[in-house]
């Protein structure tokens, strides 16, 4: 006879999110530091948080970029679960979602 197992659910695991924020430009063609943000050591509501932002900022068409003069670019670098993904933009193309993540990286992360 085979004794009945439990079912056992593990809670669904987030891969860390990581992302790199790296600013040029402006007046005076400025070279900022990048600012670090990563999901490691947070908690699961903060990583839930910043993924869905990240989301919602990748999911909204860039703007059509005018002639911005002295405009910031910026190229954003996620990383998670092992694939990387760039999105270059500036001032001009930046729509509000990615506004808001950038708010949040800055807040929250760290210069390199």
């Amino acid at each position: 006879m085979i004794a009945a197992s439990k079912l056992v659910v593990y809670p669904r695991v987030m891969p860390d999110i990581r992302l790199q924020l790296a600013r040029s430009g402006g007046f005076g063609g400025l070279s900022l530091p990048v600012i670090v943000l990563d999901t490691s050591g947070r908690t699961r509501q903060y990583g839930e948080e910043l993924a869905r932002l990240v989301e919602e900022a990748e999911r909204a068409p860039l703007r059509k970029a005018g002639n911005m003069p002295d405009a910031m670019s910026y190229e954003l670098t996620v990383s998670t679960g092992g694939a990387v993904r760039r999105l270059s933009f500036n001032d001009a193309s930046a729509t509000p979602e990615l506004r808001r993540l950038m708010e949040r990286i800055r807040s929250d992360g760290t210069p390199r």
